[in-house]
């Protein structure tokens, strides 16, 4: 019960966890998905936070290290940085759509081949 009151007062840092465990998982599955389906992309994951939401000044600042919208002591500012970069290392993309009060989403997309050419 701690743990759900918990997550219901910080949403982000539940989403940036859950974005973690997406990403790990994904990772430690993709090269036996290559094996057995050499042809096959990795879908596309999509992470929705239905509440809160990000202007346009916060969507541009939220993947650079050390930006949080968190009070002192509540954050780093790491996690959104480290997942994109992450990602980038992979050969995908890290997309965000997101509304002030409506919610925001993101969109990972990782390619089954991490990106090798």
């Amino acid at each position: 019960m701690n743990l759900v009151r918990s997550s219901m007062r910080r949403p982000l840092t539940v989403l940036v966890a859950v974005i973690a465990v997406v990403l790990l998982a994904l990772f430690a599955l993709r090269q036996m998905a290559r094996d057995i389906f050499p042809t096959l992309n990795i879908p596309t994951i999509y992470v929705a936070q239905p509440f809160g939401g990000m202007d346009a000044e916060q969507m541009a600042q939220i993947f650079q290290p050390f930006f949080t919208t968190k009070k002192a002591r509540r954050g780093t500012g790491l996690g959104l940085a480290i997942a994109v970069e992450t990602v980038r290392a992979h050969g995908g993309q890290i997309k965000v759509d997101s509304n002030p009060g409506k919610g925001s989403r993101f969109t990972i997309v990782l390619p089954a081949d991490g990106g090798s050419r």
